[in-house]
């Protein structure tokens, strides 16, 4: 469990009415981990650090790979607490929303598709998708683990690192991202990535070269995304650096790569 800026617990969950936390890795910096095998990696700052956890109790630095993000990630959260909510009222809220992007998109009702996809299904993912182990972390991660690949985003960027060697980690590829992407959530050969502005999804078949395969667009607001039975949760909150107004769960149906589509919107 991160700790913001500090480090990581490790919790004995074996009996789950009594954790224990039995060692704290100290890393200054540090927001988010993922971990296969007996490998923990974890940023420091603009560092990846690899440990060894084959013993929780007493993890063991093996690698650190100097700058090998382009910028420090740091989470800022506002909290105002000079307010008190004493009530509110429930209405509706109609807004529009102008369709506009590079050419290779077609946009509908606020979504996009990638014209190369092919109307591919997210269901038709080869048997062995899950080959090398898949990290499933929370909707806030921005490390996951697939394919033998480590997975890394830092607001504009997809970084993918080798890890056949999971204690020597190799950068293959770096791919460009619109500005203010958060969170990475992986599901079948899928990357789900949330941003302040969408959803996109990532083609991970070829593990080391993620394509962008289509997106989800909204209005502006900070954005993690969480995926099950081929269904996608996206959540939009005002109150903080990302400026938006908006506080909603988007439910979408994401059988299609192609063709999303909205099953219900919750304010």
């Amino acid at each position: 469990m991160n700790e913001l800026n500090k480090g990581i617990h490790v919790i004995d969950n074996s009996n789950p009415s009594k954790p224990r936390n039995i060692s704290f890795i100290n890393i200054p910096g540090n927001v988010d981990l993922a971990i296969t095998g007996n490998t923990l990696y974890a940023d420091s700052y603009m560092d990846l650090l690899v440990f060894d956890i084959s013993n929780p109790a007493a993890p063991q630095l093996k690698n650190r790979s100097d700058f090998a993000f382009t910028t420090a990630y740091q989470y800022r959260f506002t909290d105002s607490r000079d307010t008190l909510i004493t009530g509110y009222a429930p209405r509706d809220t109609t807004y529009e929303q102008e369709c506009s992007g590079p050419l290779v998109y077609v946009c509908y009702d606020g979504f996009y598709y990638s014209s190369a996809s092919g109307g591919q299904a997210l269901n038709s993912a080869s048997s062995n998708s899950g080959g090398g182990g898949i990290t499933k972390g929370g909707s806030m991660a921005r490390f996951t683990v697939m394919n033998q690949t480590l997975y890394t985003i830092d607001q504009h960027t997809i970084h993918a690192f080798d890890i056949a060697q999971p204690q020597n980690p190799v950068l293959s590829t770096s791919t460009p991202m619109p500005f203010g992407i958060e969170t990475l959530f992986p599901y079948k050969q899928y990357l789900f990535v949330g941003a302040s502005t969408g959803m996109y999804i990532m083609d991970a078949a070829s593990p080391k070269a993620p394509v962008l395969k289509g997106r989800f667009e909204h209005m502006r607001a900070c954005d993690p995304v969480v995926v099950e039975n081929d269904v996608a949760y996206v959540t939009l909150r005002n109150g903080n650096t990302c400026t938006g107004t908006a506080n909603q769960l988007d439910v979408l149906d994401v059988k299609t790569s192609h063709n999303l589509s909205g099953l219900k919107h919750t304010r």
